[in-house]
């Protein structure tokens, strides 16, 4: 299946993104990349036809760096980010979030995850998807029905020995889109990882949406078999008649 006949059967016609690390390329400049001050609000701007390249010298959020992959370690956030994300430390430093129990406990959910992700890399690229393009990886955008379809897909014509080829990591939304997923390529079976749920990046996207990111070579083969899947049944058909032609 071609990616204009995936998006209209899956209603998803902008919203299926190319990420790619590369190396030497000029950061994108202009605030209209960045109008929320978060580096995920990239990928809204590049969702609209941009293509943007991410480095360390255009991030505009201090823990974005971290997210993207492009650095390792803990974000550099006044205060300490274990306090950030957890109790806070009082005044004169930013509120906790509220997210951790303690700050230990946050500082390990940054440093358990995979590192050295950008393996030589110094920038991020983006922009959509097309047939014929060669990413890293792939994220898709969707609202429930759609994650459930995609989720589905991605299995497909796996050989259905683990329940636990799609995550859903506990981690910001920015290492749910890339850090998480860059740490996945190294791995025999990459899995899937769905992201968005972190409450900071939410608000930066429609409330529908959350997301599930693949390798390229996963997406290659999600195209491949879409034919042959549920989409031609009268349970998907009645799905996605339920929208009522908003896809």
């Amino acid at each position: 299946m071609k990616l204009t006949e995936f998006e209209t059967r899956f209603g998803m016609a902008g919203r299926v993104l190319s990420i790619r690390r590369v190396k030497g390329m000029e950061p994108t400049r202009g605030a209209e990349v960045f109008p929320a001050r978060c580096s995920l609000s990239a990928i809204l701007y590049a969702l609209k036809g941009h293509e943007v390249c991410l480095t360390d010298k255009n991030s505009p959020c201090r823990g974005g760096l971290v997210g993207l992959g492009l650095v390792d370690g803990l974000p550099p956030i006044p205060g300490g980010f274990g306090y950030f994300i957890s109790c806070g430390r009082g005044e004169g430093f930013r509120p906790g979030e509220r997210l951790k129990a303690d700050p230990e406990s946050g500082e390990r959910m940054i440093l358990s995850q995979p590192q050295k992700v950008a393996e030589g890399f110094d920038g991020i690229l983006l922009r959509p998807y097309a047939d014929g393009d060669t990413p890293d990886t792939v994220a898709l955008f969707c609202d429930p029905d759609q994650l459930s379809a995609m989720v589905y897909l991605f299995n497909f014509s796996k050989d259905g020995s683990r329940y636990d080829t799609v995550i859903a990591p506990a981690v910001s939304g920015c290492a749910s889109l890339f850090r998480i997923p860059f740490g996945e390529l190294r791995q025999p079976e990459p899995r899937g990882v769905i992201g968005l749920t972190d409450i900071n990046a939410r608000v930066h996207f429609p409330a529908s949406w959350a997301s599930l990111t693949v390798s390229a070579g996963d997406f290659t083969r999600m195209l491949r078999d879409a034919d042959e899947s549920f989409v031609t049944t009268p349970l998907w058909e009645q799905i996605a008649a339920r929208h009522d032609g908003e896809w």
